[in-house]
């Protein structure tokens, strides 16, 4: 009885399908991975926007691209960076949201999703021809997202007709969402620098002496105060005992109020005499209150005169 024989010619090509694929999807997950690492690397606003970009292009092997961002003083989308586009009419024109024209920028912030253009020079969305003239035909849109909130947009594109593949869409509105992801946690950053750098100088311009201390008794910040009071610069306290202020009497005081605030969390008052660097006598009245860390858990001292 005759069989059919396997057809042997058709399994290397399946074969070399499935090679491809994998190929395929290899590159996709490194590329992601490429990107999610630019977008991390740094909490510079800038840096990750230019990295980021800079990065797509490469993975998508386009050369022609920008990042527009929501500026709320200017009231639109500002172009933030921007790849083989150089017209200062372009990089200084401010799309806003609540123009009477229907924009691309419009569509993606109320459907948050993708859109292409497969010729700019005929769609009538483009009415100030800006890209057209900068030699742009064909590009893709994909909104630039964080916590379902959208941020701004990425466009990517070709001086040449292009017909964009689920696989750039796909790999560019992820890129999209880590950049935004990105973008809020380096505002975030600022925010809260700005906010520390504030307390900061506030603490450090205060009129009065102010201090803190680690759970050892160990001095950690002497502002300016302090030192005039005290006599001892900061560079002379940092990482020593604040006790050393205190007469031998005094310190197991102190170390009982400071057992009391570790204790109860709360404010305690000690008065008690002192010395300064130059040997004068003073007089402390001090509040001691706790230095807390996320999880509430007290790691330290402010004592304040």
């Amino acid at each position: 009885m005759n069989r059919d024989k396997p057809n042997k010619k058709k399994l290397p090509l399946k074969k070399d399908r499935r090679k491809t694929r994998l190929l395929q999807r290899t590159r996709e997950v490194s590329a992601l991975l490429a990107v999610a690492e630019v977008a991390t690397q740094s909490l510079n606003a800038q840096k990750i926007l230019s990295d980021t970009l800079d990065k797509s292009l490469e993975i998508l092997r386009f050369n022609l691209g920008y990042i527009r961002i929501f500026d709320p003083e200017a009231r639109g989308l500002v172009i933030r960076i921007a790849r083989g586009l150089s017209s200062p009419q372009f990089l200084a024109h401010v799309v806003r949201l609540d123009s009477s024209h229907r924009s691309i920028s419009q569509m993606i912030f109320e459907t948050r999703k993708a859109v292409i253009v497969p010729d700019v020079r005929r769609d009538a969305r483009f009415q100030h021809a800006f890209m057209a003239q900068e030699g742009l035909v064909s590009a893709l849109f994909v909104p630039v997202m964080s916590k379902n909130r959208v941020l701004g947009l990425m466009m990517v594109g070709s001086p040449k007709a292009h017909k964009f593949t689920e696989r750039d869409i796909n790999l560019l509105e992820v890129f999209g969402s880590q950049l935004g992801a990105a973008l809020e946690n380096a505002q975030l950053y600022d925010e809260v620098s700005k906010g520390k750098t504030y307390i900061e100088n506030l603490l450090e311009n205060a009129g009065d002496a102010i201090v803190s201390t680690d759970t050892k008794d160990r001095v950690l910040t002497w502002n300016r105060a302090a030192e005039i009071i005290l006599g001892y610069s900061r560079e002379e306290m940092i990482g020593k005992k604040f006790s050393i202020l205190l007469p031998k009497g005094s310190i197991q005081e102190f170390e009982g109020v400071r057992r009391k605030v570790l204790n109860s969390g709360t404010i305690r008052d000690i008065d008690a005499p002192g010395k300064r660097k130059d040997g004068a006598q003073i007089y402390l009245s001090l509040s001691v209150s706790p230095i807390c860390d996320v999880e509430g858990k007290i790691i330290g001292f402010f004592a304040y005169r």
